[in-house]
């Protein structure tokens, strides 16, 4: 608590350890108790249970880290930030894992390899009917925010994680396939 020197902030923080198994409403699968609508979750890497919700949630925040997972069968009401480590400096294919993840904000915050040619930056799409491989522009604006499900490339400068940004989407999606990549 703040009065023995914790953070006021972070009075509802908790920590899921998965001691007992992956239901979310067992009280000893987390640090502080079932979270509540004001509390901020971590989910940590290298565990053998993960949480999975079978019921709405509400929570204010929870930071996924790399590795980890959370299921949500049901609504799931809170800001996530899914951390996932980029092991090398090479090319990696990924998707956003949470809706509402603006493209510029990630790009100004991750430590992309910048291109040889232009102001190309280490994100890219592959555009069917082209077809070839679109990269980000350095400096660009009001790109929008990732699509769910539709894949991209990355390169950083350096290893690490990068971090997406959203809420979690519990619907179905779809996404049109043609040939060469998504």
């Amino acid at each position: 608590s703040a009065l023995n020197g914790g953070s006021p902030g972070k009075l509802n923080s908790t920590t899921w350890s998965g001691a007992t198994d992956s239901d979310w409403n067992t009280s000893s699968n987390w640090s502080n108790g079932i979270p509540v609508a004001t509390s901020d979750l971590l989910i940590p890497a290298s565990l053998t249970n993960y949480p999975s919700a079978s019921g709405a949630v509400t929570v204010n925040s929870v930071t996924i880290n790399s590795g980890a997972s959370l299921i949500a069968q049901g609504t799931f009401t809170g800001s996530v930030t899914y951390n996932r480590n980029i092991p090398t400096t090479k090319w990696y294919f990924i998707s956003s894992p949470v809706e509402g993840q603006d493209i510029d904000a990630f790009v100004a915050a991750e430590g992309l390899a910048s291109g040889t040619t232009g102001n190309n930056v280490g994100l890219s799409d592959y555009n069917n009917a082209t077809p070839g491989w679109e990269y980000y522009q350095n400096g660009a604006s009001g790109t929008g925010n990732f699509t769910s499900g539709v894949g991209r490339s990355i390169k950083l400068t350096s290893t690490g994680d990068v971090s997406f940004t959203g809420t979690i989407n519990t619907s179905d999606v779809t996404v049109a396939m043609t040939s060469n990549s998504n």
